[in-house]
């Protein structure tokens, strides 16, 4: 069975259904989730893949007697010689005796609790505090999020059960998704009230614990338009059904419409536990756009907040991002996650030009995001997220790399298991710390993997070219030069394939599942580049989620305690309508988002390519006498051109690399730096 949808963005999302068989009966659903797919942000998630059990690996640590007190404090115990664990020992007493105590946490980072919107049908701007906001698409077609005011919603059913203590009675709030609330709702099957008549049936099936039939009988009432009276309890059994049975997704659907309701607080604590079930974003994006945290109950906010300061985060309102991940307390499933991108919005504030000492600065910008960080990973550790704990190292990696701390950057990249999405992205940019740090043969080494069936790297566009700049520092002239007039024919041979992938999936029809892309006409090396994204391994997690989801609703056709076949077929074939736009939902997200990320690996190439006649010339030049080479007629074009000129041309002996942070997305904006080359002058090609 299939519906239509008409969606209309707004302050109000308004739903018809048009039946394609009068002998079908349809069921009014809200499953608009796809519009409200907010931009894949450059910052990558994390994905929790619990199949992965390998424990953090024994520090590898660049030149380990030269670490500073505050960097030897930062490594775990168990990872350090003797030598160095009986000072590290020594470190922590002196400062328990000069401090008195525990060393102070960073200072709290400042906030906003308010945001500026536009007002309502005219220009101008109004002030809210970030409780009272909600947000929705802008209804102009694009996927930015605008942020509205908070509607006015009817008062709350609360949702109660009598309970004796020591001969007398005191009534206690029920949690959402307790099976007592159905029986509080019915008042155990004695109520009255002709909106609940109807269902008694589905009410005694679930009060039973036959969810199947409970479900196909409150759907039954839900689809019948001369039962409209009943609709909004009939949605309410439905889904407390589906969400007993297990099926997170369906239920989902069903509690989306009610977030608004009466019996909101029931709805939104159901669909706060559904959404962790099912990590879906898009669901709570959605209801974001319906309620705003101050009409959320305490007790649920958090998850809630967590996806508002993702929103918020994605549009540029990092302040208010800050406030909303404030709330995601430290007994919520998110929190870790909260950590993590509080760390991210503080780090994108940090200058390239800010002091090495800042790292280890208490109160400062630097030290806030490492606490956030080091926070994140902690949590991430203790509940065993293992690529979260990836990602915080990844994190503190890059922020280490940026404070010149290379030692530490080194440190927390070799952190990352070989078996983590994100350990291609660590291995390179192990390279890149190690040659900040001079132990250039061990750079290559890090690099030697690159490129193997293991770690595709052909989409690392900066790969020969690093190897080249570390040939170089070794004087050896001819692998220089190799890896040079390498990246050449690699990027020669990369670009046009990449060219030809986004045209075949830019026009590519109707994608509307992970499978699909993998069948596109591609190279193996970019397929391959592609699906260990993080992102899209995520998607691809979901997606067998709901198609898992969609297979186990069949035991509702073999109900046979419902002896309406036609109703039992109608209930499953509606339910698995709605989780395949879903599935749908993710296939027109994951387009854009490959179309985005190869165009960015194309544009790294060409960009690479117009640095590669300077770093040959880099070459030549140190491998003859300096002076020979001013006056040749390159040195002499690109001096009249007033060209960018690498090292020796610029300050002596050394060489200038200019780096603009294609692969340092959030937390190193760009930087140049001088190196001491080790190479003689009278060193020859």
């Amino acid at each position: 069975m299939r519906n239509s949808f008409k969606v209309a963005l707004g302050f109000a999302f308004a739903l018809s259904l048009t039946p394609t068989s009068q002998a079908k009966i349809t069921l009014p659903v809200d499953n608009s989730a796809e519009q409200f797919e907010i931009p894949r942000s450059q910052i990558r998630n994390y994905i929790q893949r619990g199949t992965i059990e390998e424990n953090l690996k024994p520090i590898r640590q660049v030149r380990p007697q030269a670490l500073g007190d505050e960097e030897l404090l930062s490594i775990p115990s168990k990872y350090l010689p003797p030598d160095l664990r009986i000072k590290q020992n020594e470190i922590r007493r002196n400062q328990a005796q000069t401090q008195k105590g525990a060393p102070k946490k960073a200072g709290k980072v400042k906030s906003s609790e308010f945001v500026t919107i536009g007002k309502q049908g005219g220009s101008g701007t109004k002030k809210l505090k970030l409780e009272e906001t909600i947000w929705a698409a802008d209804g102009k077609g694009q996927s930015n999020a605008v942020l509205l005011p908070q509607r006015r919603l009817p008062s709350v059913e609360v949702l109660e059960f009598e309970k004796v203590e020591a001969g007398k009675k005191v009534v206690v709030e029920l949690d959402p998704g307790e099976r007592r609330e159905i029986l509080a709702l019915f008042k155990n099957g004695n109520s009255t009230d002709k909106e609940k008549l109807p269902l008694m049936d589905a009410f005694h099936a679930y009060n039973e614990k036959d969810y199947a039939s409970s479900t196909t009988l409150a759907f039954g009432v839900l689809s019948n338009k001369k039962l409209s009276n009943s609709h909004e309890t009939a949605r309410y059994l439905l889904a407390h059904s589906l969400f007993q049975a297990g099926f997170y997704a369906s239920a989902l659907t069903q509690l989306i419409p009610l977030v608004t309701s009466k019996l909101r607080r029931s709805a939104l604590g159901m669909s706060a536990k559904a959404i962790e079930k099912t990590r879906d974003d898009a669901a709570a994006n959605q209801i974001l756009s319906k309620v705003s945290l101050a009409q959320i109950p305490k007790a649920f906010q958090g998850t809630y907040a967590f996806h508002l300061g993702r929103v918020l985060l994605q549009t540029g309102a990092g302040k208010a991002a800050l406030t909303a991940f404030e709330k995601v307390g430290e007994n919520n499933p998110r929190h870790a996650e909260a950590q993590y991108f509080s760390g991210v919005i503080v780090a994108s504030e940090i200058s390239p030009q800010t002091s090495t000492e800042e790292w280890s600065r208490e109160g400062s910008r630097v030290f806030q995001a490492r606490a956030f960080f080091e926070e994140s990973h902690r949590r991430a550790q203790n509940s065993g997220a293992k690529d979260l704990q990836a990602l915080s190292h990844l994190a503190l990696g890059r922020l280490a790399y940026q404070l010149k701390q290379f030692n530490q950057a080194v440190y927390h990249y070799g952190e990352i298991p070989n078996t983590s999405p994100f350990a291609k992205e660590a291995g390179f940019e192990t390279a890149w710390a190690l040659y900040r740090l001079g132990e250039f043969n061990r750079a290559l080494g890090r690099l030697h993997p690159m490129g193997s069936p293991y770690f595709e790297a052909r989409d690392l566009a900066e790969l020969w070219i690093l190897r080249s700049l570390n040939y170089l520092k070794l004087c050896r002239f001819d692998e220089a030069n190799t890896a040079a007039n390498t990246f050449r024919a690699t990027a020669n041979k990369v670009v046009p394939e990449i060219d030809q992938a986004v045209k075949v999936l830019s026009s590519a029809k109707k994608l509307e599942q992970v499978s699909e892309f993998e069948t596109l006409e591609m190279s193996d090396w970019i397929k391959t580049a592609l699906f260990q994204d993080p992102v899209i391994i995520k998607d691809k997690t979901n997606e067998n989620l709901l198609r898992k989801e969609a297979a186990a609703l069949d035991i509702l056709k073999k109900n046979l305690i419902v002896e309406n076949e036609t109703l039992r077929e109608d209930t499953v074939d509606t339910l698995k309508a709605i989780l395949t736009k879903k599935q749908a939902a993710i296939g027109r997200a994951i387009k854009p988002y490959l179309v985005e990320r190869l165009r960015g690996v194309a544009s790294d190439y060409r960009g690479q390519m117009g640095k590669l006649d300077f770093l040959k010339f880099e070459i030549y030049s140190q491998a003859t006498k300096f002076p020979d080479a001013l006056k040749r007629p390159q040195a002499k074009r690109l001096i009249a051109e007033a060209e960018f000129l690498p090292g020796v041309f610029l300050k002596g002996n050394e060489i200038l690399w200019r780096f603009n942070g294609e692969y340092w997305i959030d937390e190193v904006a760009g930087y140049d730096y001088f190196i001491p080359t080790e190479c003689s002058l009278e060193k020859k090609l």
